[in-house]
C-alpha cells in the first residue's frame, strides 16, 4: 500500500481522493469556444477549443471518494476539453494539472449530472458539502445511481475536487470564480 505524507493524508480526509484510471482519449476535433463564432474566420482560427473522447475503464473506473464514503463517477463516455476552466483562466491553470476534477466537471456540464453510490448509508451531507442535493443520499450502497446536478452545485465540487489534486486555497477559488464567470456558455449548450 502507498504511503500518505502528511499533506496528502489530510486532503484526503479533507476532500477526498480520486481511484481509476484518468484516460484523455483521441482527439474528436477543434470547436469554436462560443456558439455565436460557428462559420466565422475567428471561430475557426483563434477561439476554439479541442475536444477529446472519454471513455471509462471497464476494470479500474475513474471514481471520487468523499470522506464519509460517497463515492462519485463521471458518466462512462462523453466529450471533454481537458480543462473545466474558461481559456483567460487556463494561463494560471493549465488543462492537465487537475485533469481527473476537470473530467468529472465536464461530465457534470455534459449530462448535467453524476453518478453516485452512497456506501455509508449517510441521509445528509456533512456542512462543508451541504451544497449536495438531498436526492444524493437516496443513492443505493450497491450500485451507482444518476443524479441530476445544478451547474453551482457542480462548480462547487470542482472545489473539492481540485483540493484532492493538491490545489491551494487560492487556486481553488481562483477556479471557482473562473469557471462561475466563464462557464455559462457551456452549460447551456450542453
Amino acid at each position: 500500500m502507498m504511503k500518505l505524507n502528511k499533506d496528502a493524508l489530510w486532503r484526503r480526509e479533507k476532500f477526498g481522493f480520486f481511484i481509476g484510471r484518468e484516460i484523455v482519449g483521441e482527439k474528436i476535433g477543434d470547436v469554436p469556444r462560443y456558439e455565436f463564432l460557428n462559420g466565422t474566420w475567428l471561430g475557426r482560427h483563434f477561439l476554439t477549443k479541442s475536444l477529446y473522447e472519454y471513455t471509462a475503464d471497464k476494470f479500474d473506473p475513474l471514481t471520487f471518494i468523499t470522506p464519509f464514503e460517497l463515492h462519485i463517477q463521471p458518466d462512462k463516455h462523453f466529450p471533454h476539453d481537458m480543462g473545466s476552466v474558461p481559456a483567460f483562466a487556463q494561463i494560471l491553470f493549465p488543462k492537465d494539472r487537475f485533469l481527473a476534477s476537470y473530467l468529472f466537471h465536464d461530465s457534470g456540464y455534459d449530462h448535467k449530472g453524476l453518478w453516485f453510490r452512497n456506501v455509508a448509508g449517510l441521509s445528509a451531507a456533512p456542512s462543508d458539502w451541504a451544497f449536495l442535493p438531498p436526492a444524493i443520499f437516496q443513492a443505493d450502497r450497491d450500485q451507482f445511481a444518476f443524479v441530476p446536478l445544478a451547474r453551482d452545485c457542480l462548480d462547487q465540487m470542482l472545489r473539492h475536487w481540485t483540493g484532492a489534486q493538491g490545489a491551494l486555497a487560492t487556486e481553488r477559488q481562483a477556479i471557482y470564480a473562473a469557471v462561475r464567470a466563464g462557464g455559462g456558455p457551456d452549460w447551456k449548450i450542453a
